[in-house]
């Protein structure tokens, strides 16, 4: 699952790569693909975690009060994440950009960047379009 939008509003300066905590009927949902990250943001402090990210329920599980959109917690090392705090601090933010499966287990890929201004993102759209008339021809 890749969060195309929330990528191209930013600038992307480095990416990370953590793990992610998810509980049994999350990981068949996000196995099939039925995850979303495209509105959820990573929040630095106190310890970080994924928030906003919906997570489709799965009909099979338990019968148990389930919610889709609920905080989950990253695995980082205390170095990363103190590295991450300080980037927050100096105006970087933290951008989701793609939930994969490593080894048996599942990955969340941050972006650290700064948000795109308007006259930013009309260079990129000009410079996407000219590309595609270059490919045509």
């Amino acid at each position: 699952m890749i969060s195309n939008r929330k990528v191209s509003d930013f600038e992307i300066e480095e990416t990370l790569v953590c793990g992610l905590i998810l509980i049994g009927r999350e990981v068949k949902s996000v196995a099939k693909r039925e995850a979303d990250i495209t509105g959820a943001r990573v929040l630095s402090t106190p310890s970080p975690k994924l928030v906003g990210a919906f997570i489709k329920e799965q009909n099979d599980a338990y019968s148990v009060k389930y919610c889709p959109n609920r905080d989950r917690e990253l695995l980082l090392k205390k170095s990363e994440i103190r590295y991450i705090q300080d980037r927050t601090r100096k105006g970087f933010w933290l951008i989701p950009m793609e939930i994969f499966q490593k080894n048996g287990k599942y990955k969340l890929k941050i972006g650290i960047g700064r948000p795109l201004k308007k006259w930013d993102k009309r260079e990129k759209d000009k410079e996407k379009e000219s590309k595609k008339q270059i490919n045509e021809l």
